[in-house]
């Protein structure tokens, strides 16, 4: 595929109505707006396997070299910069949920305290966690709210 057909597919493939978005610093703005239907669909089909019993959330990145707004820089990972989201995972290695970041995070989970930004994804994902069928959820030490998720998801 030459250049030139790249760049007409990519001119006119849209996702979602770009007269809808909400303009920067408005409630309700989503830095992922133009991609939110797939995100959700994609979302939803993660959702609907059956979760094994040990699960692990974790953050990953997924590599780019694109210049996005998104983009992080991480020194610590193999790759460093790139797209970071978290994922509930299970010990097969399949996911069974995301969440992208997107920088600080004002949504907090219904009648929930603001643990911190990452802690409220954390949570987030964990909802979709079935209760009482002794699920075994793993996180490593990053995460600062972990007494009252265990006390959520438990």
């Amino acid at each position: 595929m030459s250049i030139n057909e790249f760049e007409k597919i990519r001119q006119f493939l849209h996702f979602n109505d770009n007269t809808k978005q909400k303009k920067n610093g408005e409630p309700g703005f989503d830095k992922l707006f133009k991609l939110r239907p797939v995100i959700d669909i994609l979302r939803k089909q993660f959702q609907s396997l059956p979760k094994e019993e040990n699960l692990a959330v974790d953050e990953q990145m997924c590599p780019t070299k694109a210049r996005h707004r998104l983009r992080q820089y991480m020194p610590n990972k193999p790759k460093k910069h790139g797209f970071k989201f978290f994922m509930l995972s299970g010990a097969s290695g399949i996911g069974y949920d995301f969440s992208f970041y997107c920088g600080k995070e004002a949504a907090l989970l219904d009648c929930q305290e603001d643990m911190g930004v990452t802690s409220n994804i954390v949570a987030r994902l964990c909802k979709t966690v079935p209760r009482h069928v002794n699920h075994k959820l793993f996180c490593d030490n990053y995460y600062t709210g972990m007494p009252s998720l265990i006390c959520m998801v438990a």
